[in-house]
This record gives C-alpha cells, structure tokens and sequence, in this order.
C-alpha cells in the first residue's frame, strides 16, 4: 500500500468541495422551486439561517449550543442574528 502524497489530498479536497457545492445548490435549487410555486419572493438561503439562530435563542435553548451547530467562533458573530 502506497502513501498518500499531495495529489490524494489535492483530490480529497476537491471532492469534499464538490459535495458542499452541490449540496448548497441542489438545496437553493429546491427552496428557488418551491417558492416559485407558491407564487411568493424567494429569500436568500441566509435567511434560514438566520431565522434557526433566533428560534434557538428565543425558545431559550443554551446560546453555546447554536453557536457550535452554525460554526461560530465568536459569541459576537451570533449577537448579530438578534
């Protein structure tokens, strides 16, 4: 069995990037669907993400348990949601 050299990394990296791009596409590909037929605006995809922030915070969940779930460093990243 042969080492893994820079090029299976390389190649890794770009599946994984692959996946997350078609995932995020397919997925505002479905939501651009199905507001279109319901014959409303489109929101952008941050706004779901945004509105998950605060249902967590106001529903008086743990503000650490959100902040690790969306990625944030930062408490002050999440303090922009409010």
């Amino acid at each position: 069995m042969r080492a893994p050299d820079r090029w299976d990394s390389h190649r890794q990296m770009e599946l994984i990037l692959g996946l997350v791009f078609t995932t995020i596409m397919s997925t505002r590909g479905m939501v651009v669907r199905r507001y279109r037929l319901a014959g409303v605006e489109t929101p952008a995809l941050h706004a779901f993400r945004r509105q998950f922030s605060l249902s967590c915070l106001r529903s008086g969940i743990n503000v650490y348990h959100p902040q690790n779930l969306m990625g944030h460093s930062d408490l002050q990243v999440l303090n922009r949601y409010c």
